[in-house]
Formats: structure tokens, sequence, C-alpha cells
């Protein structure tokens, strides 16, 4: 009889269980020459789950088995288990009855007692057994993992560009324990990745273009769009690595309280990974078309009518020397459906910057913005950093007491330890939020103070009232997310995030170079 081999390991560490490749290969081999096999096919998984089929080399197998345009071209798949074949029972009998079917049989070296038809039953039996046992190492699995991730080190996945693996002297199963740390090569290019994205307002196109032509690589592969917007949107650069973000077989998100948020040294400050992300939200094809973004006029996109709630676009008089915003309900359905009237786009941009210079973007009011921030952010969340700080403090004073009693002799009952691990997973739990804070975004509003809030008011209302530059524009868009407008009257709508990190930033700025550089999106 011919005979095919099939080969699976999930992990390296089946290796010390005798699962290796090599060691599979070669008891199947000697089990072939004992039973006169003839080998005329091997094929080898590395590194995949038995729980489903998304395996290149089983598939690869199955598709030469079942090709019934060909000459069947084996007549047995040995494995060393049934469980190298599958470990899923529904998935083991769908596939072992398609291998029947085509008249090709399935033997496991280790399990010879129930190769055979007759003792199918017992076959199906062991697959669900190995189902059970799949399940259950994976839970094991994953609790290892979350207790590392917990305790900052980086359980394995592609490493992010601008990081590199260093190993502790803190043993692992494998090795040593490693942590995410900063490649000086690769940072300056996260950095200006970032900067491209805020103050020359390129987009991702743009700046994948401008790496590639400029010959700067990642890590010897061109940059796209995907991995400069992954660039972008990836929490690890404000010093914030996610684990436990998905279901790692269906990739269904997981609940925000199951995500674990391993603290490491950032890249980019929280209120520029803000700024970013307020600047894609408003560049979104969603919220605005890509032609109000390119467009010359300022309120394009922001503007829209009191009446009839449709959007306010720009329009001419009939000699084409006048520009005014119109309805567009008026413009494209019928004059008579709204009752709303044309305004000279001039007049009303300059009388939109004039109020929020004077009005809105003022010390005073700026002030009250944030303090309404800080306490809607504490009513999300209750638990301030000095909160924090004082729970740490007291869990280490009950435990400096454990210690103490210890120490002069007590005895270690089941008790005095099940106090002892609630004290250290307590410790644990509020040491990772305190770490985790200088990423959020609250402690990027707790840190801004009102010599920040007045260096930004002033150098904001200096440049929103010059209109020979795109500043007045690209700051607009950012901080307001809408404008609507009722006869005389103007509301406007504008996002409290953006503000703050644009005050940090504007403020970080100021103390890196000059007195006069502000945040420019246009070099």
């Amino acid at each position: 009889m011919r005979a095919a081999l099939y080969a699976r390991v999930s992990t390296g560490r089946q290796a010390d269980f005798n699962l290796s490749l090599p060691d599979q290969i070669e008891s199947m081999l000697n089990w072939c020459t004992k039973n006169n096999y003839e080998i005329v096919q091997q094929y080898c998984d590395e590194g995949l789950t038995g729980t489903d089929d998304r395996r290149p080399a089983f598939q690869r197998m199955m598709a030469d088995a079942c090709n019934s345009s060909k000459h069947r071209p084996f007549d047995i798949i040995v494995v060393h288990s049934f469980s190298r074949f599958f470990r899923d029972e529904v998935e083991f009998t769908l596939y072992e009855r398609r291998l029947t079917k085509h008249g090709i049989a399935l033997a496991s070296i280790s399990q010879e007692g129930i190769n055979n038809q007759e003792n199918e039953f017992l076959r199906r039996m062991l697959a669900m057994v190995d189902e059970q046992n799949s399940r259950e190492n994976a839970k094991h699995t994953l609790r290892c993992m979350i207790r590392n991730a917990e305790r900052g080190f980086f359980n394995g996945s592609t490493v992010p560009f601008g990081y590199r693996i260093q190993e502790t002297d803190e043993p692992a199963r494998t090795g040593h324990k490693k942590l995410l740390v900063l490649d000086p090569l690769e940072v300056p290019v996260v950095e200006r990745i970032f900067k491209l994205y805020i103050e020359r307002n390129m987009g991702v196109k743009d700046i994948a273009s401008l790496l590639n032509k400029e010959g700067i690589t990642r890590r010897g592969s061109l940059w796209s769009t995907t991995t400069v917007y992954q660039i972008l949107t990836n929490t690890v650069y404000k010093g914030e690595k996610l684990f436990n973000q998905k279901t790692w077989k269906t990739g269904e998100k997981k609940d925000v309280a199951e995500i674990i948020r391993i603290p490491v040294e950032p890249i980019v400050s929280p209120e520029v990974f803000e700024l970013v992300k307020e600047k894609r939200i408003q560049r979104s094809p969603k919220m605005n078309h890509p032609r109000r973004l390119t467009s010359p006029k300022l309120l394009t996109g922001l503007l829209r009518c009191g009446e009839c709630g449709a959007a306010m676009t720009a329009a001419t008089g009939k000699s084409n020397t006048y520009f005014y915003y119109r309805c567009n309900t008026r413009t494209r359905k019928h004059l008579d459906l709204c009752s709303s009237k044309m305004v000279p786009m001039g007049k009303l941009e300059m009388s939109v910057l004039s109020a929020l210079a004077d009005k809105v973007f003022i010390p005073e009011r700026v002030g009250m913005i944030l303090k309404e921030l800080k306490q809607k952010m504490r009513g999300d969340n209750p638990q301030s950093i000095t909160e924090l700080n004082k729970q740490l403090e007291a869990v280490h004073f009950k435990l400096k007491n454990l210690y103490h009693s210890i120490e002069n002799g007590i005895q270690i009952d089941a008790i005095l330890k099940q106090r002892l691990d609630e004290l250290k997973k307590q410790e644990t739990e509020i040491s990772r939020k305190i770490e985790g804070y200088s990423s959020t975004t609250q402690a990027m509003v707790d840190s801004i103070d009102m010599e920040e809030v007045k260096v930004f008011a002033g150098l904001l209302r200096e440049k929103l009232l010059n209109r020979d530059t795109p500043f007045s524009k690209e700051y607009l868009h950012l901080l307001v997310r809408g404008i609507e407008l009722k006869g005389n009257q103007a509301t406007v709508r504008g996002s409290y995030v953006s503000l703050a990190g644009a005050i940090k930033y504007t403020a970080q700025k100021k103390n890196l170079s000059t007195s006069q550089e502000v945040l420019r999106f246009n070099g």
C-alpha cells in the first residue's frame, strides 16, 4: 500500500514531548517499514493548531487525496496520533468520511487498536477527548499569557515598528521573559510620521510615498497606506501595548474589561496621539467628503442650515463676483422647501473667526471648558491618580505589617496565605492602573495649567485672524465639529478633547524652540 505521512505541531514547545516534526516523521517511517507501506508523500504543518483546517499542508493533502480528476495518489494517510489530524470531533468525522468516500484510509501509529472501520465510535470518542483537552490547554495558556502581560512582559506576535525585544533575567518556560523596548534606529521614523501627519497635513498615502522616495524602509519593506495607518492608530506609540483584544479563533472583539494594557516607553505623547485621532476622524470620508477638505472655502463641511438641517455650500452670484453660503435644499431641491437665505461668504467667515478668537478661545472660557472636561472624565472614572496612589500606599502598609509579623515568627496558615495573595493581587491591579494613567487622555487634561492655556489662546487668536495662511481652516476643522446657522445666529459645536490636545501640543512646541513657534499644519 502507498502511504502519505502527515505531521503537525502547534508550538515549538511540543518538541519537549517527543512531538517535534522530525520525531513524528521518524516514528511514522519506522511504522510504515514494519507494515510494508511504500512512502509516496509527506505533508508537514508547523506552528498551526489542529482545531481548524486553516493549514496549508493539510489542505494540499486533502486536495491531492480527493481530486477525482487524478488517479488516487495514495491509499492511506498515516499520522502520529489522531489529534495531529484534527482536534475537533465534528471536523474530524467530516474529513475522515471524505477520505473514506475516495477510498483512502486514516491510521494512527500510536493508537493502532482503533484504526479499523469497526472502531469508528471509539475514534469519535477519542476526537471528543482531544477537542476538550485542546480547550482546556487554550484556557490555561491564555491565563498564563494574561498573567505575563499584567506583569508587563511581551507575549509574542509581531514586534511593532519602533521597538525591539529585550530579554530579562527572569526565566520563562523556554528562555527568558521579554520586554518591548525602544529601537533607536526606528524611533525617529515613527516620530516623523506623526509630525508629517499633524504639522504638514499629509495623508497616509503621501507619507508612504515620501518615505519610499527617500529610501526609508520598514525593516527592508516598502511603506504602504496600511503600514502608515497602523503606526498612526496603534496605542503602543503613546505607551500602551494592548493584549487580549480579540478571540484568537473567531476574531471577535472582547469586552474592554478583558483587555490588558501593558505600559511601555512611549514614542509620542498622549496629546500628539489624540490630535492624530481627531484629525483622522475629521478627514474620514464618513465625516467629510475629500473635496471639502481641499476646498479653499473656510466653512465648507462645517456649516449647516438651522432651518432644515442640510449642508450649506459655496455659491456665486450671477456676475460670479460675489460669493455666498447657500442651503443645499434650496440649491438642489426647491426654493420653497427652506426659508433660509444666502449669507455673504467673507462676512460670515470673518464673523465666525472673530467670535471664536474673541469669545470662545479666550483663557477664561477655555479654562471653563477644561474644567467641564475633567468633571466628565471623573464621572466616567471616579478614581483619580491621587486616589489610586493612596490605595497603593494603604496596600503597601498592610503588606509591610504582614511581612513584619512573619519575620517575628507568626505561622503562615491558609488564612494568612490567602490574605497575602489578595493584597499582592490588589497591589498588581492598582500598580497597573497607575502605570497606564500616564498614557490616558485624562492624564493629559489633568496636566494642563492656566499658563499653557494663556499661551495657546494668544497664539490661536493671532493665527485664526490671519487669513493669509491655511492655518485658520486646519485648526477650525480640528477643533470645530459643526456650525449651525439660523437667521443671524450661529451655534458652534466643538471637541473638548481636541482642544485639550491642541493646548498641550502647542505648549510643547513652544518649549522646544522659540516663543514664535506654534503648531503648523503646512510647514
